[in-house]
């Protein structure tokens, strides 16, 4: 990975983690926190700002709920969506759950953006209109956890 890639990487990563960080006194964090204790239960899976750590798809759909909570999080033109609250969330999560290097995490990371941006730009081209990132992040996070 090269130098610019990288900076870019970190640069969204410190930038989605700061929307979870802020999200996570809504209502929202509480509710999709209790959700998925209730529905996955337990794991390996840390929930930023919680003490309980879930199993990936918990943990996952929490942060992601809480990334997207406040409407700060990143956007791209092309998807008209949010690639890094659904990204970011089952990247690390995934990545706990299997003790993965902070090299493949990273990696995993460029991958995931590539994919689901590419992902939700082609969705675009067969519905223009429609603010579609729970559909094509549905897809990358499949995606993701098919990886580990």
């Amino acid at each position: 990975m090269d130098r610019d890639t990288l900076t870019s990487l970190k640069e969204a990563l410190a930038d989605i983690i700061a929307c979870i960080i802020a999200g996570r006194n809504t209502r929202a964090a509480e509710i999709s926190k209790e959700f998925a204790v209730s529905q996955w239960g337990m794991g390996n899976s840390s929930v930023f700002l919680f003490p309980e750590r879930l199993t990936p798809a918990g943990a996952a759909f929490v942060n992601a709920t809480m990334a997207n909570a406040l409407d700060l999080d990143d956007g791209h033109r092309l998807t008209k969506g949010h690639p890094g609250a659904v990204i970011f969330p089952a990247v690390l999560a995934v990545a706990e759950d299997n003790n993965i290097s902070g090299e493949e995490f990273l990696t995993a990371l460029l991958i995931g953006y590539e994919v689901g941006i590419r992902a939700g730009i082609g969705a675009h081209l067969m519905r223009p209109d429609y603010h579609c990132t729970g559909s094509w992040g549905l897809s990358e996070l499949q995606q993701v956890f098919r990886t580990f």
